[in-house]
């Protein structure tokens, strides 16, 4: 049942009640006022009535039914000078007052029904949650944003405010509006702040790909002076150390991170796993051989879409990953490459060039399993609605273009 005809529903009912309630105005029947005296009357010719036809029927004698006579007579006459009394008096019918009273029970009807939560517009979201939650809660945090922007525009020193608007925003994945809102937060704030500082390089490194050097390590670095074990600003300076070819540094940093007393176990467990990846890539990248090494051939990927799942366009977000990760090796890609999707079908290489961490290249190792995947949210981690596909490639088999083809593989 839809919510505009449960209200519909709502007043109808309403209504009928108003017009029960008001049942005694609006009687159309009026009974006028009658006295003793023409109640005594119509009764005496009733009983003169019965009496005939006893007489008629033989049940009583001449005398008798003479007798009975003259007693209702003298009781006629007892009360011929009885004060009128009124019977069964009910008051004029008053349509218009019931009219009133209906429309007036309607008005509460909606009026409570919109209060209390039954509004369509309520409705609607808890409809929207139960078929897709993920949507009804963009729209929830969207209306909080819209609301916090408009308090803002009349309050903007309130530093609260700015700090929920920037989270808000980053949820949204608006990124650079996030880091302007941390940026606006930090200005208000009386001390520098780590939490804010580690927002605003989260979002500056997610607006511009992912990038982490710059004003973002900056960001995480002035948290860590603020706070030397902010687990977000250690986890981030290490990315970044990380991403400038820096491993002890992203070493150090993890490795304080993963002392924490307070850090949850399966997070510890998740970063002494990367610890150990790190120590993996450092090892095979140690042994330096005695003569230069040939570089290994480029993977030559020929890259298309089952023909069944073409769809008619892409989401403006979308983005084409292509990688390979060494087999066996550290889960980490040793090369990858991001593009649109508008590039498949067609073709992309894998070679050095593509290395993803320093000291750790495609040409170290001889077998692979390499991939592609067109992420419709344009995120490196695999989401629902992808278009992916993957196989095991090995030396010999990368001299000739290897094949892929995308389809759904994720509900």
């Amino acid at each position: 049942m839809t919510p505009v005809l449960t209200l519909f529903l709502m007043l109808v009912l309403a209504l009928i009640a108003g017009l029960l309630l008001a049942r005694p105005w609006l009687q159309g029947r009026y009974d006028a006022t009658l006295s003793r005296r023409e109640a005594n009357v119509a009764g005496y010719r009733q009983r003169l009535a019965e009496l005939a036809a006893e007489e008629a029927a033989g049940l009583i004698d001449a005398e008798a039914a003479r007798h009975l006579r003259e007693e209702l007579d003298r009781r006629l006459l007892a009360d011929a000078d009885g004060a009128p009394v009124a019977a069964d008096r009910r008051p004029p019918p008053r349509p218009l007052l019931a009219l009133w009273l209906g429309l007036l029970l309607s008005l509460l009807a909606a009026g409570g029904y919109w209060g209390l939560g039954g509004s369509w517009r309520v409705q609607a979201r808890i409809e929207q949650a139960a078929a897709d939650p993920a949507a009804a809660e963009r729209l929830s945090v969207l209306a909080m944003v819209e609301g916090l922007q408009a308090r803002l525009a009349g309050q903007p020193d309130d530093l609260e405010g700015w700090t929920l608007l920037a989270r808000s925003l980053g949820v949204l994945e608006r990124h650079a509006e996030a880091a302007e809102a941390y940026a606006r937060a930090l200005r208000l704030a009386p001390s520098p702040d780590a939490d804010l500082l580690t927002g605003e390089g989260e979002m500056r490194a997610l607006a511009v790909g992912r990038d982490l050097q710059g004003l973002p390590r900056e960001r995480f670095e002035q948290a860590l002076q603020v706070a030397p074990d902010h687990p977000r600003a250690l986890w981030f300076a290490g990315l970044a150390a990380l991403q400038a070819g820096e491993t002890d540094r992203t070493r150090a940093l993890w490795q304080r991170l993963a002392d924490r007393p307070d850090l949850p176990p399966e997070l510890r467990e998740t970063l002494l796993g990367r610890l150990r990846e790190l120590d993996a890539a450092g090892l095979a990248a140690a042994p330096a051989p005695a003569a230069p090494a040939a570089a290994a051939p480029p993977v030559q990927l020929r890259i298309r879409l089952a023909l069944s799942e073409v769809p008619g366009s892409w989401p403006e977000r979308a983005a084409l990953f292509v990688y390979a990760r060494a087999e066996p090796g550290p889960p980490m890609p040793v090369a990858v490459y991001r593009g649109r999707p508008q590039e498949v079908p067609g073709e992309i290489v894998l070679d050095d060039r593509s290395a993803m961490l320093p000291g750790v290249s495609l040409s170290q190792f001889s077998q692979w399993r390499v991939g592609a995947r067109i992420s419709l949210d344009g995120e490196a981690t695999p989401g629902p609605g992808d278009f992916e596909d993957e196989r095991l490639v090995s030396l010999t088999e990368a001299a000739a273009p290897v094949a892929l083809q995308l389809a759904p593989r994720r509900p």
